[in-house]
């Protein structure tokens, strides 16, 4: 489309010339990617716009939240935890391992929680796993591995090599 480098793509689809910065959408990950996105979701319906990595059952609206949304959000699960969650327990019936100190009555709410949270986790990882490999298109994995180091196309994060390292520093 001629706008290599100088074009930005806003939220909405629209392209504004004659610009130096460039504004990503919420599944663009670069300047091509954007573009590139412009260029094949012309004409589409918005859940054509879904990033290769969601799973089916996941709604689009929820993984396209911008940056700023999912800032607000984390910050109001982070109150409701602080406010919440810390201040309130589910009693045993008796004391789980008997000793003088009182512990083991009773397990806080933001423990059941972090429980709850990993079990999630452990279960999106498999479902992600199975999805990567059921479309056999190189679809990326959503989460990466918990009980080990990701390899370098897991790792939902992209680090230099040791060489570059040792190359910029010479």
């Amino acid at each position: 489309n001629g706008c290599r480098g100088h074009c930005t793509l806003i939220h909405k689809g629209t392209l504004h010339h004659n610009r130096q910065s460039t504004l990503l959408g919420a599944t663009a990950s670069s300047i091509n990617d954007a573009d590139d996105n412009e260029d094949t979701n012309a004409g589409k319906s918005p859940a054509s716009k879904r990033p290769p990595w969601a799973l089916p059952w996941m709604p689009t609206w929820l993984i396209t939240l911008r940056p700023r949304t999912q800032f607000v959000v984390g910050l109001c699960l982070y109150v409701f935890h602080l406010r919440i969650l810390t201040q309130h327990h589910v009693a045993f019936p008796f004391q789980l391992i008997p000793n003088e100190e009182g512990w083991f009555q009773s397990i806080g709410l933001d423990s059941l929680a972090g429980m709850l949270s990993f079990g999630g986790l452990l279960w999106l990882r498999k479902a992600s796993v199975a999805h990567a490999k059921s479309s056999g298109d190189g679809t990326a994995v959503a989460v990466p591995p918990i009980w080990s180091d990701p390899t370098e196309s897991e790792a939902p994060w992209r680090l230099r090599s040791k060489e570059k390292k040792k190359k910029k520093k010479k």
